[in-house]
């Protein structure tokens, strides 16, 4: 079977594709790698963990041994996380505009 488009018909198509899978990239999670401290035992382990951007709800500044961490608390499932890097909000800010 053999259809026939107008130019006006495969043009229309295109852009119902182009814009089909441009929503397809914007859906798909961006994440943030970064360096965590664990924040609730006495020796300090530090491991490298994946955030999804679009579940980070608050970044806190801490100040530990004289130096600025930031909390990020993020969701994860239906539980809430958090996490202590060795970072500014302004250089998470820069992660989350590059990725």
């Amino acid at each position: 079977m053999e259809i026939k488009l107008t130019d006006k018909q495969f043009e229309q198509l295109q852009t119902n594709l182009i814009k089909d899978a441009l929503k397809t990239i914007s859906n798909t999670p961006k994440f943030i790698d970064i360096k965590s401290e664990s924040m609730y035992c006495p020796r300090v382990e530090i491991k490298q963990i994946s955030i999804p951007i679009d579940k980070i709800t608050l970044l806190v500044n801490l100040e530990r041994e004289n130096k600025i961490l930031t909390e990020i608390i993020f969701i994860t499932g239906s539980e809430i996380d958090s996490v202590l890097v060795d970072h500014t909000i302004d250089e998470i800010k820069k992660m989350i505009r590059e990725a």
